[in-house]
């Protein structure tokens, strides 16, 4: 009888150990991937494209397993998160962070948003374990007009911020985690790329544009099936819509709520908790969400007056932390990258950096930046400076 034990798979205690995932729900033989995929199938557990003729279908479901296993998601993460998009499977943007960040490699990551209304852009910036370069994924809203991409249905109209992420997340891991990632795409991406939409039983299809030619061909067929006299007068069509009432946040993030007293309850919390580290930004935030504010207004509910920073003291202006001081004292003695290096990921100047006040990041970073640049580059081996 053949050996139908998985050779990849014998060590599988790596993967539930990154995901914190049961030992025993990593299958380590086909036969256990077969079992596995059954109960699931029984369970009905599977996503609408997994779904054959009105029920689950193992095979597909074996196979988003073993297509799991292969880039490194647990069975039931790799059912729900792998999406087959004409026949190429892909994983979900979430989907596609966890992988990067359970590969042990990606040493920090920053996700954050530029600019206001037209001219945002989703900057996500990786810094990849042992390469001194990070990696820059940058989509912006100008961009994505360009892609054809604003005015879509669906979370680009509704998430366009979030939207924005994910692209060039997206943008970002590829580029930086390839061989973690093994050439897959984010599904997120192949959807607006290729044009798809989601047929009736969930699968993947390319969408079908009307064509001049096309929309006169039906026209035509309809007119010819339908006797003048059998036409309806037309009537107005009444629908109805639940209001929706959205601010955008600081982090870039939109928040939305189905009540006026909902939205206002948290958009004044989200003000406070901003108005603490930031007064400056709270005023943005006021600022950036004019339609929102005068639609609850419209709907009975006051926000209070926009946020002032406080005034600045007449005093001189204020001195140096203790803690920037001595940074700045270990920088300049630094020689050569690899003590850069050494120095930067020390537990010591990581305490101190925590230290600094908002104040201080951009221009700290702006020097860790040019005295980088400014040290002769050396022939250590980075990969054990990290």
């Amino acid at each position: 009888m053949p050996d139908t034990t998985l050779p990849a798979l014998a060590g599988s205690t790596s993967l539930s150990q990154s995901f914190r995932t049961p030992a025993f729900m990593v299958p380590d033989s086909y036969q256990a991937i077969e079992k596995l995929a059954e109960k699931l199938c029984a369970a009905e557990w599977v996503p609408k494209s997994y779904i054959v003729n009105g029920k689950p279908s193992q095979a597909k479901v074996e196979v988003a397993i073993m297509h799991g296993l292969d880039i490194g998601l647990p069975p039931l993460a790799a059912v729900q998160n792998i999406a087959v998009i004409n026949g190429m499977p892909s994983v979900w943007g979430d989907a596609m962070m966890a992988l990067v960040e359970a590969s042990g490699l990606l040493e920090d990551a920053s996700e954050v948003y530029e600019g206001q209304g037209d001219e945002m852009a989703a900057v996500c910036t990786y810094k990849r374990r042992g390469r001194p370069t990070p990696i820059v994924g940058r989509f912006s809203m100008a961009m994505a007009k360009r892609a054809g991409l604003l005015g879509k249905a669906g979370p680009w109209t509704q998430y366009t911020a979030r939207m924005l992420k994910l692209r060039a997340r997206a943008f970002g891991l590829r580029d930086g985690f390839a061989d973690v990632l093994k050439g897959i795409h984010m599904a997120e991406e192949v959807i607006d790329g290729g044009d798809f939409i989601a047929g009736s039983d969930g699968v993947f299809v390319p969408a079908e544009r009307p064509t001049r030619a096309r929309i006169a061909q039906a026209m035509s067929a309809e007119a010819d099936a339908i006797p003048f006299t059998d036409i309806p007068e037309p009537r107005e069509i009444e629908t109805e819509t639940s209001p929706s009432f959205a601010f955008l946040g600081a982090d870039g993030e939109e928040r939305e709520f189905g009540t006026p007293a909902a939205a206002k309850a948290e958009f004044v919390a989200h003000l406070r908790e901003v108005y603490g580290g930031d007064p400056a930004a709270a005023g943005t935030v006021y600022d950036d969400n004019g339609p929102f504010l005068t639609a609850l207004k419209e709907a009975g509910e006051i926000v209070p007056p926009r946020p002032e920073p406080p005034k600045a003291s007449a005093v001189s202006a204020p001195t140096e932390t203790p803690a920037l001081t001595t940074l700045r004292t270990q920088l300049a003695a630094l020689q050569d990258q690899a003590a850069y290096y050494a120095w930067y990921q020390s537990p010591t100047t990581k305490a101190l950096e925590k230290q600094l006040p908002a104040s201080e990041r951009a221009p700290w970073s702006a020097a860790l930046s040019e005295r980088f640049k400014a040290l002769p580059a050396t022939g250590n081996d980075q990969q054990s400076l990290v």
